[in-house]
């Protein structure tokens, strides 16, 4: 209950309290795990950790597109754009126009210079429920991509 009413006022750090603490309580559930490492990455909260995290979700259920754009978003943290894409490669274009997918891979799409593709999805992903660190960084990459 206090995940989905942090969630629902936009309070990321709240959100990463419950979700260290559920963590603890529920340390295989992989939902948890990923939405963990995601929160932390977006606050930039133990990294180093959240990109194992990140890592080791996706490695345990590689065809869950959530977990592979979570993991995707720690590559691309960590500098590595092309195989952060490579991974979401392998997603239909339905799955990766889903809004809260769709706005981290315009972000990526960006960060790769592909600006063409880049604004699709960064318009797909702004109809996406986003906390406020998921909203700066779709307006970053889209007035990276109008400057083109």
């Amino acid at each position: 209950m206090l995940y989905d009413f942090y969630a629902s006022r936009c309070d990321t750090q709240e959100l990463y309290r419950v979700l260290v603490y559920l963590e603890k309580a529920r340390p295989t559930d992989l939902s948890v795990r990923n939405n963990l490492a995601q929160i932390s990455l977006l606050l930039n909260l133990n990294p180093d950790q959240a990109y194992r995290a990140a890592r080791e979700v996706y490695e345990q259920e590689a065809t869950n597109p959530d977990y592979a754009s979570t993991y995707a978003f720690s590559l691309y943290l960590q500098g590595d754009v092309k195989k952060a894409l490579h991974v979401l490669a392998g997603f239909s274009e339905k799955e990766l126009e889903r809004p809260e997918i769709a706005a981290y891979y315009g972000v990526m799409l960006t960060g790769n210079r592909d600006f063409s593709r880049a604004a699709k999805f960064l318009d797909l992903g702004e109809k996406a429920s986003l906390l406020p660190e998921e909203k700066k960084l779709v307006e970053k990459a889209q007035l990276t991509v109008a400057r083109r």
